[in-house]
């Protein structure tokens, strides 16, 4: 006579399927984490960098401002000038990752200092010979982050300069290369 088991627990097949589809799920939840941590990171960098950035242009302007006033200190009338003299000729602005012809930026830390309120490359400051922060975690003044100057060419217009302020480094997460910019233009009335 045949006796019949009753069957508990489950085969080998199902537990290898089972193994599998757990392991698809945990690599799939994985790389889910990993691509948001990333983008937070790159994230984060670019806040930084506009915050930088947005410093730069603050500052842009107010030297504009205390410069041409009528009632301007003369100290802050040659500061404007010095300013505006770091300007090219205005030509097709190079939006790539490459300094311009006079690069500069405006040191924060120094700004009270009469001598050191303004860096340009190849003065006394240590610049990159390439204006990609590659070491860093993200841009910084000098270091990936300047400004670039044009002045306008058009004579039957209002004479302006542009300012190019310009960010490039390398993500933290990824390597990638990020960039990105702003344009800050000052009109000059004589």
């Amino acid at each position: 006579m045949k006796t019949r088991r009753n069957q508990h627990g489950d085969t080998l097949i199902e537990v290898i399927l089972a193994v599998a589809v757990l392991s698809l799920a945990t690599v799939l939840t994985m790389t889910l984490v990993n691509h948001s941590h990333r983008n937070l990171l790159s994230a984060i960098n670019r806040e930084s960098v506009r915050s930088q950035i947005n410093s730069q242009a603050e500052i842009l302007h107010y030297f504009h401002d205390m410069g041409v006033r009528s009632d301007a200190a003369d100290d802050d009338k040659e500061k404007w000038n010095i300013i505006k003299g770091m300007a090219g000729d205005h030509a097709e602005q190079d939006w790539k990752c490459s300094y311009g012809e006079k690069p500069f930026y405006f040191d924060i830390d120094s700004l009270t200092d009469e001598d050191n309120w303004m860096a340009v490359q190849g003065g006394g400051d240590e610049w990159l010979p390439e204006p990609r922060n590659e070491g860093g975690w993200i841009a910084e003044l000098g270091r990936g982050i300047w400004i670039n100057a044009m002045s306008s060419s058009n004579g039957g217009s209002i004479p302006y300069i542009d300012f190019y302020i310009k960010a490039c480094w390398t993500a933290a997460a990824g390597g990638r290369e990020e960039e990105t910019s702003t344009l800050v233009r000052v009109n000059e009335y004589e």
